[in-house]
């Protein structure tokens, strides 16, 4: 998940910006605005393995937000999409 982080949200740089929501129980949310901070959190264990999953998630669904939209809205694209899924499902 950490390469993840680095090579998605991060982008292979050491800077950025990655925020994981957590309740206050359980430290509140966390901000990472360098990759070396998160890796040294979560090998401390000040960031939980389960809180950089969703943390993740969340990022992922947010930025592909864009394109779920537009194969919503999109019949042409929809129907692309239909049709590369059967033919990833016949091999």
């Amino acid at each position: 998940m950490i390469n993840w982080v680095q090579t998605l949200v991060f982008w292979g740089e050491k800077t950025g910006e990655f925020k994981i929501s957590r309740p206050e129980k359980f430290g509140g949310d966390m901000v990472y605005t360098e990759v070396d901070k998160l890796i040294e959190d979560y090998k401390s264990g000040e960031l939980f393995p389960l809180d950089l999953k969703n943390g993740l998630a969340d990022w992922l669904i947010e930025k592909l937000a864009p394109a779920r939209k537009h194969f919503e809205e999109v019949k042409e694209a929809r129907e692309g999409l239909i049709k590369m899924r059967e033919l990833l499902a016949k091999k």
